[in-house]
């Protein structure tokens, strides 16, 4: 199941379920932090109490347990409780994942923005057939800026306004970024199933026209005395199986006034479904309650090794 709303109004309705006295840890924690990451950090705890009452995984007059930390920082629930969360968050909205196998989840707002992504960072990070994708939906957004005389290098943003380009580029441009978003999600969401970090975006494989997603078999390490990062969070995965599910991408209903400096905005989110999950549907707080929405999937990868 997936939460999510604003961060302020997630604290505004939930931040009253933790105290000192019945969750110190969560506390002394946020005390290490700086302000800007405080309320971020204790919304994310509210919300997991919140969701661990309602599916009745924790009883409404329980304290949330302390939460383990891996080397890396992925937060886990206590064993006995059979499940597993991922919280991500973005231009001040928070979402939680919540299920009882393994679970990975990320969020972004896209916009029609001309200084993200780069050229450069989508041939990065995209595989060829989605770089293609990426580049036809870009065409008539090219096209416009080179006719203002203004042909950004690699790494390189334009410097120029959106609203110089008309209408169909400037839409254009909102499908193109929408489109990157949801790649990056998804790939984002991969590495924290796994609890890894971004160093290991080279060692993924991507393909949308196969429907698969997963990483390269080759590249696991056969020995855990990994001496490079990615190695060693890759090596994770030696004589693990993968769990059996789908990595979905989906936009999030228009329930929020999104616009980024006047320009429409959508929140995609792309999060990790086991084979047996029910229907896309996610809890959204909305004017101080939880309602239940149904989400518009965009893609779906079934996740494996290759």
């Amino acid at each position: 199941m997936l939460w999510l709303g604003p961060i302020e109004e997630l604290w505004s309705c939930l931040g009253a379920k933790l105290s000192p006295e019945r969750e110190p840890w969560v506390f002394a924690a946020a005390e290490q932090l700086g302000p800007a990451r405080q309320r971020t950090f204790m919304t994310g705890r509210a919300l997991l109490k919140h969701a661990l009452q309602v599916q009745g995984i924790l009883a409404a007059d329980a304290p949330l347990p302390e939460l383990t930390t891996s080397k890396l920082g992925r937060p886990s629930l206590p064993e006995t409780l059979g499940c597993d969360f991922n919280f991500s968050h973005a231009h001040g909205f928070m979402t939680l994942s919540l299920a009882s196998g393994p679970q990975g989840v990320d969020l972004e707002l896209a916009w029609p923005d001309l200084k993200r992504p780069t050229l450069s960072l989508s041939e990065r990070v995209l595989g060829s057939e989605e770089l293609a994708t990426w580049q036809k939906l870009y065409v008539p957004v090219a096209t416009e800026l080179q006719a203002l005389g203004v042909s950004p290098e690699r790494g390189r943003v334009p410097q120029v306004k959106i609203e110089a380009l008309s209408s169909a580029a400037q839409a254009a441009l909102g499908e193109a970024c929408l489109y990157f978003k949801r790649q990056w999600t998804l790939r984002e969401a991969m590495v924290k199933l796994i609890g890894s970090s971004i160093f290991a975006l080279d060692h993924m494989v991507v393909d949308v026209k196969g429907g698969i997603c997963g990483f390269k078999r080759a590249h696991i390490p056969r020995s855990a005395d990994a001496d490079d990062e990615a190695s060693e969070l890759l090596a994770m995965l030696m004589g693990k199986t993968l769990p059996q599910g789908a990595f979905v991408s989906a936009l999030v209903p228009e329930v929020w006034d999104l616009s980024v400096t006047g320009q429409p905005a959508q929140l995609v989110v792309s999060w990790f479904v086991p084979d047996a999950a029910p229907p896309l549907s996610a809890q959204l707080l909305v004017d101080g309650k939880f309602e239940a929405r149904v989400l518009t999937p965009l893609q779906q990868l079934q996740l494996c090794l290759v």
